[in-house]
């Protein structure tokens, strides 16, 4: 892996393929890291596309955020932006849950680069806040939990209620010992990803101006909080396509080979329209 300098901190991120491509950014999800997107990357080079994919701060073999600096919520957008840089031309983008809820953020201030974007279940929850939506207390219960418990100290406990919120109680017992380890090790993390939810206060209407094509996948056994993000971002975003599977939230996960064709079908009706 690559090494950069972003937010004064060490980012590692996969840069693949050939540089004359144009640049697919892949956004993980909490929890996650660049590895993620391992089956995906090797499907786009082999399309001659040029990905990118780096670890947020806090994930993976990047520096977690340090405990004596106030978060900064723009800190995985700017590692995002760092990519855009890289790039150095037009880019598509891909992001899963907290990674598709920043690439939002980036997408909106990059009208001239940007030339399509899959987004799965992004978790912009901010969204339901800013609406008086109902699920927002579901979202903010979770959370507070999570919160309690990180701040007891009890990190294998937080990971418990994020994980089996998404992917049921039942699943996180049967997960590895060494993926539950992964993931209680990322929890303070986690809870900063909250953080964006109070701190970037962003209504359906911010989203109006991205106008590259979005394609955007929602589990059909998603949780609700989910749903509702999905129906609000359908109703805003002007060039928007809307694909349900069978699945979880979790789904690059859980139906890696679906979620990749998608992606893949999607850049390549991108690029026959141009």
């Amino acid at each position: 892996m690559k090494t950069m300098t972003v937010n004064d901190l060490r980012v590692t991120y996969l840069d693949e393929g050939p540089r004359d491509g144009e640049a697919v950014i892949l956004a993980h999800c909490s929890n996650a890291s660049s590895r993620e997107w391992a089956s995906l990357m090797p499907l786009l080079v082999e399309e001659g596309y040029r990905v990118l994919a780096a670890d947020f701060c806090g994930y993976g073999r990047s520096d977690p955020w340090p405990d004596n600096r106030p978060f900064n919520a723009d800190a995985d957008a700017n590692i995002l932006k760092a990519l855009v840089d890289l790039a150095a031309g037009p880019v598509h983008f891909v992001g899963h849950s907290h990674g598709g809820a920043v690439t939002l953020e980036v997408a909106r201030h990059l009208p001239a680069v940007l030339k399509s974007a899959t987004l799965i279940e992004p978790v912009v929850f901010q969204l339901l806040h800013e609406t008086g939506h109902p699920q927002w207390s579901v979202v903010t219960k979770m959370a507070r939990r999570v919160q309690d418990a990180v701040d007891l100290g009890e990190h294998r406990s937080a990971a418990y209620i994020f994980t089996s919120f998404w992917i049921g109680r039942l699943k996180w017992f049967l997960l590895p010992q060494r993926h539950k380890l992964a993931i209680t090790s990322t929890m303070k993390k986690v809870v900063l990803d909250f953080e964006l939810v109070d701190l970037a206060h962003r209504t359906p209407e911010h989203y109006a101006s991205i106008t590259a094509p979005v394609q955007l996948i929602i589990g059909t056994r998603t949780r609700a909080p989910a749903l509702a993000v999905g129906q609000l971002l359908l109703d805003v975003l002007p060039n928007v396509d809307l694909t349900s599977i069978k699945a979880g939230h979790m789904s690059p996960f859980t139906h890696q080979k679906q979620i990749n064709d998608l992606v893949v079908a999607h850049l390549q009706t991108v690029s026959s329209a141009r």
